[in-house]
């Protein structure tokens, strides 16, 4: 099956990539054209090849533009304004950015979430120069394995026909003694030095009072909530909770938090930022005005508040 798999990828790559006809892959591989055209459309099945269609309107590209100049960012994309699953466009984005830089050397840190999980979904086969995909933060509970960081490196890794890092622990321990056991070893040692040195960051930022992946796994307890209301807290990036100046705040749960936080990104040379909805406006505010983000992805409705 493998050996089919890589099959498709060539195929794929010489007629989307190298633009050779079906009757010049069919002769350089000693095939019929039939053959190739049968494998192009098997290569669409397996979702080898995905195709999508780009809705950059007038609106979203100068949107974009305001965006980038009042935050000095290196690049923003805007998803399409008319959109059922403003997730999936943004996941698409990403995908389409992320593949124009195929030819880098780079070595790609992957945190969490279901907007993460989206870009990686749409990610297409295709081959890469990039070094590997390393996690940037420990797993969650293998119940949640589309959410799972080692999982998410190896999918895209796979895709991108590279090399995959893992995180040797859970993001969160059981308790405090669990904690400083993990951090203890080794291998979770070099986990976190390996996150430490990616050139590019992928993350996924929430709003841990509104809308945010651990609250989705149920890790923000009572205990926390009322902290993270009596501190105001406004956001969260890896193992951080924030407030509106970017102020960690220290929860139960975050003291059992294992991977980078807020002040490792703000050390990467480059972060890409994915994130939808209303209530994550609070959220990144704070991270575009202190320079912490360089390349932003976002839904319409949260770059109609950016802009204002």
């Amino acid at each position: 099956m493998t050996n089919r798999i890589d099959l498709l990828i060539k195929v794929a790559s010489m007629f989307y990539e190298e633009n050779l006809t079906q009757t010049e892959i069919a002769r350089e591989l000693n095939l019929s054209r039939p053959t190739i055209s049968s494998m192009l459309n098997e290569a669409k099945d397996k979702g080898i090849v995905k195709i999508s269609i780009v809705k950059l309107g007038s609106d979203t590209h100068s949107l974009a533009m305001n965006i980038k100049k009042k935050y000095n960012l290196d690049n923003v994309f805007v998803a399409p304004s008319q959109t059922d699953n403003p997730k999936k466009e943004i996941g698409i984005l990403c995908a389409q950015y992320i593949e124009n830089r195929r030819l880098e050397n780079l070595t790609i840190g992957l945190g969490f979430g279901t907007t993460l999980y989206e870009f990686i979904h749409y990610a297409n086969y295709i081959n890469t120069n990039f070094e590997e995909i390393v996690p940037l933060i420990g797993g969650v509970e293998m119940d949640n394995e589309a959410l799972h960081c080692n999982h998410l490196c190896f999918t895209l890794a796979r895709k991108y026909s590279t090399k995959t890092k893992f995180f040797y622990s859970p993001v969160k321990a059981e308790d405090i003694n669990e904690k400083k056991l993990l951090m203890d070893s080794r291998l979770v040692r070099q986990s976190i030095e390996n996150a430490k040195n990616v050139d590019i960051a992928l993350i996924g930022v929430g709003n841990p009072i509104k809308s945010s992946t651990y609250r989705r796994l149920n890790y923000i307890q009572a205990e926390d909530d009322k902290i993270l209301e009596e501190k105001k807290a406004v956001g969260d990036i890896v193992t951080t909770f924030y407030d509106k100046d970017l102020n960690p705040i220290t929860t139960p749960l975050t003291e059992k938090f294992i991977g980078l936080n807020i002040e490792d990104i703000k050390k990467i040379n480059e972060v890409v930022v994915v994130a939808s909805g209303e209530e994550k406006f609070e959220s990144v505010l704070p991270l575009l005005e202190n320079g912490y983000i360089n390349h932003l992805i976002i839904d319409y409705s949260l770059a109609m508040l950016l802009n204002n």
